[in-house]
């Protein structure tokens, strides 16, 4: 059976979507812990409808593990982009 690591899934998308982030927001990059953003994005990709349904449809298709860290990536980024506003 196949398993997911969500936090890995995310700190990976967190990692990758950090330096335009601490580019485009310098001070708040340096005041933000990197911990606390992935575990509040955890909470927030884990609980939205997208995700769920898209997980449900990849597990369907066999394609979880591979789909997972897609999904992640896409929501990274505006989920980031939202906590600015």
């Amino acid at each position: 059976m196949n398993t997911i690591d969500l936090k890995a899934e995310v700190e990976k998308a967190v990692l990758q979507a950090w330096p335009d982030f601490a580019a485009g927001h310098p001070h708040l990059a340096v005041a933000m812990d990197q911990t606390l953003l992935v575990d509040a994005a955890m909470d927030e990709i884990a609980s939205d409808p997208t995700y769920q349904e898209a997980l449900t449809q990849a597990a369907a298709q066999g394609a979880l593990l591979e789909a997972l860290g897609q999904i992640v990536k896409r929501m990274i980024l505006p989920w980031i982009g939202g906590i600015m506003k």
